[in-house]
C-alpha cells in the first residue's frame, strides 16, 4: 500500500509529517515566546517588591526615630513636671512651717 506506482500514498504521509513538525515548531517557539514574557514578569514584579521594601524601611526609619524624638520630648515634659510639683510643695511647707515659726511660743 505505501508503494504506489505513482506514489500518491507516500506522498500524504511526507506532507502529514511536515506538517506535524512545522506544528511542533510552532508550538516550541510559543512557548518560548511566553516564558519569554513569564520570566519579564516576575522580573518586573520582584523589582517592584525591592522598590516597596526600600521605601517601607525608609518609612520605618523616620518613624523610629520619630518615637525616639518624642519619647524624648515625653521625658522631659515629664521631669518639668515633677520639678514644678516639688517647688510647689516646697513652698507650700516652707509657708507653713514660717507661720508655726513666728507664733509666739
Amino acid at each position: 500500500i505505501l508503494e504506489q506506482p505513482f506514489g500518491g500514498r507516500k506522498r500524504m504521509m511526507e506532507g502529514t509529517v511536515e506538517k506535524v513538525v512545522e506544528r511542533r515548531q510552532r508550538r516550541m517557539i510559543k512557548n518560548r515566546e511566553s516564558a519569554a514574557r513569564s520570566r519579564a514578569r516576575k522580573q518586573a514584579y520582584t523589582v517592584e517588591l525591592e522598590a516597596e521594601l526600600k521605601q517601607l524601611k525608609e518609612e520605618y526609619t523616620r518613624l523610629r526615630e520619630e518615637e525616639r524624638k518624642v519619647q524624648q520630648m515625653r521625658k522631659q515634659m515629664l521631669l518639668e513636671a515633677i520639678e514644678k510639683y516639688k517647688h510647689h510643695n516646697m513652698d507650700k511647707t516652707s509657708r507653713s512651717l514660717r507661720r508655726c515659726n513666728s507664733s509666739p511660743s
